[in-house]
């Protein structure tokens, strides 16, 4: 029998299973009370963060708003409760507190009790245990820059939104000013954004940090802004789409913002108008990408416009909106180089060829101070965007050299018996820091305030185009330089200048760029909102 029962195997796993049955009751149990553990102090966290944010609204009375929010979030529950005003810095470890009465910032501190199921029974106990919160009260601002209005020719915005989205449908000049004369709610932009996407309850911190298609947003800057003009541009939108980071048109840096939905905790009410908001989303959709526009014979004084534009990166991390709790800020508009190429004259019966070609650096802006108490105005600096510009035979990928004795001749003209050539150079040279003053008022009222460089940028165009060096040939009867052709090329010139000066600053105006000028908005501010810094 001892035999039979050292050989047989059936059962054998039966034992093994009640043998180890008091270890895994055990981890079981163990797993059950770490994860109440867990979940009670996630739910601690959230009650001192409320609590917190509450003390910070009022320092003056920050204790009992503090232990008010913590017992209508976890009654009963809290040991003890501690709440210090003071000043917070960031140190190597995390934020520091200073205690100081009149400072604007509190930190609460809540400890409670670790109760645990089951591991009790054994004898096993978690200590108490203490979570902290602080939170300061905060200046918030909302900055843009940009162009500001302009009066545009039909064929310039409809050529321009055809060529910057890819549609088969531009924008019509009606249209256009709709948009001019809307303002949309930054933060009802971006609710738009996530409806569109179908992306639930997201942060915005996670909205802007995700690439979406052209048409998605044209969309929801209609619904935001309540225009239908854009339906149609976004639905000519075929093949694959361009894309853009959310992030790079508008940066958040406002802890606590919240999830899509909540207006950004109503952080600060920031509008800008929904051209503005279209300029700057077709610029950056575009950085990189050479846009080639035909805009035919409807500008005036010019029988034909062709024109090429590349928009190129601003500086990093600098949105062309932002909104931060910290002063400093800067925005920036983005780098552009475009060219021109117009049909003028005619010469003896020809059309000449009159190819202009322009590079734009950025317009910058940094918002200094806020009108928070003890300031009555915000203060903001700006620097306008410089150019050159040049006649000359320059691809669009090419950088204008720094001065005419590099450029090489543009060939307005190739005929048989008939040569001409043409050069000219002309440059906005970069401006100091100049500062702009805003009043409540200014910021309630949406008004920009242009800064310019200290040379007349109305007369860039004119001037460059009037010094053009201009070389007339005719190959095979040996002569050069006739004067009688020179004066008829220079004739075609000027009176070209008003529609290719027009058609420049149009096509600038509509991605948000100016020459030699650039506009700044306080879209919004908040004194003293309460945000999470630890």
């Amino acid at each position: 029998m001892m035999r039979r029962l050292t050989s047989d195997r059936r059962a054998g796993v039966a034992v093994l299973v009640g043998g180890m049955l008091p270890v895994l009751l055990g981890a079981a149990a163990a797993a059950v009370d770490v994860g109440a553990v867990a979940l009670e102090r996630r739910r601690m966290q959230g009650a001192v963060d409320a609590a917190a944010l509450a003390a910070a609204q009022a320092p003056s009375d920050a204790a009992t708003r503090a232990r008010q929010a913590i017992a209508a979030n976890r009654p009963g529950v809290v040991i003890d409760t501690r709440v210090t005003a003071g000043i917070a810095t960031r140190g190597a470890t995390g934020i520091v507190l200073t205690p100081n009465p009149a400072g604007d910032a509190v930190q609460v501190s809540a400890t409670y009790p670790n109760d645990t199921y089951f591991l009790r029974a054994l004898g096993l106990r978690f200590p108490p245990a203490t979570v902290t919160a602080t939170a300061a009260r905060r200046n918030l601002g909302a900055l843009s820059i940009g162009s500001g209005l302009a009066s545009f020719e039909n064929g310039v915005v409809n050529g321009f939104t055809r060529a910057m989205t890819g549609s088969s449908v531009g924008l019509s000049l009606l249209g256009y000013q709709g948009l001019a004369s809307a303002n949309v709610d930054l933060f009802a932009f971006l609710d738009a954004v996530a409806l569109r996407a179908n992306l639930g309850a997201i942060s915005y911190d996670s909205l802007l940090d995700r690439e979406f298609d052209l048409p998605l947003l044209l969309r929801a800057l209609g619904d935001a802004s309540g225009s239908g003009a854009l339906e149609g541009v976004a639905a000519g939108i075929g093949g694959s789409p361009r894309t853009l980071r959310l992030g790079d048109l508008i940066g958040l840096d406002l802890p606590g913002a919240g999830n899509v939905g909540g207006g950004g905790q109503s952080a600060v009410r920031a509008q800008t108008r929904a051209s503005d908001l279209l300029g700057a989303m077709l610029a950056l959709a575009n950085r990189g990408n050479a846009v080639s526009l035909d805009l035919g014979s409807g500008i005036a004084g010019l029988s034909a416009v062709r024109a090429e534009l590349r928009i190129g990166e601003a500086i990093q991390s600098s949105p062309w909106m932002i909104v931060n709790e910290r002063s400093g800020i800067e925005v920036n508009t983005a780098q552009a180089r475009i060219n021109l190429v117009a049909d003028i004259g005619p010469l003896l019966g020809f059309s000449l060829n009159l190819p202009l070609a322009a590079d734009i650096a950025q317009a910058r802006a940094v918002l200094d101070a806020l009108p928070c108490a003890p300031r009555t105005t915000a203060a903001v600096r700006a620097r306008a965007g410089v150019a050159r510009v040049a006649v000359a035979a320059i691809p669009i990928g090419q950088a204008i050299p720094d001065g005419p004795t590099a450029l090489p001749p543009a060939p307005m003209l190739r005929a048989p018996l008939l040569e001409v050539d043409g050069r000219a150079f002309g440059a906005l040279e970069a401006s100091d820091w100049q500062p702009l003053s805003f009043t409540r008022e200014d910021i309630a009222g949406h008004v920009g305030k242009s800064v310019a460089t200290t040379d007349g940028v109305s007369t860039l165009i004119g001037s460059t185009l009037a010094s053009t060096r201009i070389d007339v040939r005719f190959p095979g009867l040996g002569l050069g330089m006739g004067l009688p052709g020179q004066s008829q090329v220079a004739s075609a010139i000027s009176a070209a200048t008003p529609g290719l000066e027009r058609t420049l600053f149009d096509l600038l105006t509509l991605a948000g760029l100016q020459i030699g000028t650039a506009k700044v908005w306080i879209d919004g501010y908040r004194c003293g909102h309460p945000v999470l810094i630890g």
